[in-house]
């Protein structure tokens, strides 16, 4: 897929133009060079594409700029790393299921998911298990429609973000369902948090859902006074940390539901857990953190099936509400033979979107906003309406290089001349 512009002019821009397709196929049909991604991923170099045929394949480590583009069916092996990314590198993972928690760590280069789906299935095995997504010590991971799926009863938490900057566009991050109780521990577990931003951390979330958890319930007893257990927190931003989501009424963040006591759901209040808090920033014994969200998105605190729901937000830090000024950026599913984005921002302001290849930003003045710095093309979309959303699309006009990623981002341009910078976005050609 492409835009419309002249190929051989693309080409020459295009900094994978020139790179190596190596082709994974657990089935070793045709063509075939390995069959299965380690191999592959330790012969490649960076700026390689490797093609992943549908298949079921063992975990890997992804140490370099090189892109694993699979395809519906590619299914990859649980506890997969991407880590030491170099500086001026860029790795890129495309449409793949792993099968399983990742880690992304002390990444200095960029790290891009397009498409991708974690699905941490079973209980918390240990220590690195407790987040489906565990983004540490790392420069620039970004993502566009990325879930992560934490299984269902393991208390397990969705992402977690240290010390690193992350970006999304169209994500689900949900916490897991406590840790039913036993004969050994009766009481429930507490459902894990949705998406957690830690010290050190700049997180710009647009157009997504973050879940807390529900409680576990406690072991079934009238009468025993076992405790269900607490509702997971939505979003939890530590002291250090800085959050910032934007979107509109379809956009969410809920704390989890409280799980119910020994006496089942109809039984004594008391012993309920608590209903989990939907954005929380810091914590009374650490206060701080930072959170800025569009006043457009839904915030609400976890059912109580006493009749109480939790509290929308905890501020230990700084929260801030802000209206539809700031611009956001959204591509939609692709539509063949077109790509669909979508700007939104403050009606009567004037947007334009850019696309560029290379991924450097530099961070604006404010929350976590970049500045895409080599674009190659800017589409002027026109005034934004009563609606708050200017969407266009493109048609194709001839092949881009396979696996290659473009990098998108939206500006509007105010009547007072003040120009606001959209989150990012990106999308892998294939």
């Amino acid at each position: 897929m492409n835009l419309r512009l002249p190929v051989a002019f693309l080409l020459l821009l295009t900094p994978g133009a020139f790179a190596d397709t190596i082709l994974v196929d657990a089935n070793n049909g045709p063509g075939t060079d390995f069959v299965e991604l380690q191999p592959a991923i330790d012969e490649a170099v960076a700026g390689d594409v490797i093609q992943i045929l549908p298949g079921t394949y063992r975990s890997f480590r992804l140490t370099k700029g090189v892109t694993l583009l699979g395809q519906i069916g590619v299914l990859a092996g649980a506890d997969s790393i991407v880590s030491d990314v170099p500086a001026g590198e860029v790795a890129v993972l495309s449409n793949l299921h792993i099968d399983g928690s990742m880690d992304v760590t002390n990444c200095a280069g960029s790290v891009f998911f397009d498409l991708v789906i974690l699905a941490a299935n079973g209980p918390i095995t240990g220590p690195g298990d407790e987040w489906v997504l565990d983004v540490t010590g790392s420069t620039d991971v970004r993502s566009r429609q990325f879930g992560v799926n934490p299984g269902i009863g393991s208390g397990r938490g969705g992402v977690r973000v240290i010390n690193s900057r992350f970006e999304c566009d169209g994500g689900v991050f949900d916490g897991s369902r406590g840790v039913a109780g036993t004969s050994l521990t009766p009481n429930g577990g507490a459902g894990g948090i949705g998406l957690l931003c830690g010290p050190g951390s700049n997180v710009h979330i647009a157009f997504s859902r973050m879940r807390g958890g529900d409680g576990g319930d406690a072991l079934f007893s009238p009468g025993a006074g076992h405790l269900g257990g607490d509702g997971g927190l939505g979003v939890l931003v530590e002291n250090g940390g800085v959050f910032r989501f934007d979107g509109n009424i379809q956009n969410e963040i809920d704390g989890g539901r409280a799980g119910p006591g020994a006496d089942g759901l109809f039984g004594d209040c008391a012993v309920f857990g608590a209903a989990g808090v939907g954005l929380q920033t810091g914590t009374a014994l650490d206060p701080g953190g930072i959170a800025s969200v569009t006043d457009t998105i839904r915030i609400d605190g976890g059912l109580h099936f006493c009749g109480t729901r939790g509290n929308p937000t905890a501020n230990f830090g700084g929260v801030q509400s802000r209206p539809v000024l700031d611009v956001a950026l959204h591509i939609e599913q692709f539509f063949a033979p077109q790509i669909g984005f979508e700007t939104h921002g403050k009606p009567g302001s004037f947007a334009v979107v850019s696309f560029g290849f290379e991924p450097e930003i530099t961070p604006m003045v404010g929350i976590v906003t970049p500045l895409l710095t080599t674009p190659f093309f800017t589409k002027f979309q026109g005034f934004i309406g009563p609606g708050g959303m200017k969407s266009f699309r493109v048609t194709p006009m001839g092949p881009l290089p396979f696996g290659e990623l473009l990098i998108v981002q939206s500006a509007t341009l105010e009547p007072d001349q003040t120009i606001h910078f959209s989150n990012s976005s990106s999308f892998v050609l294939f």
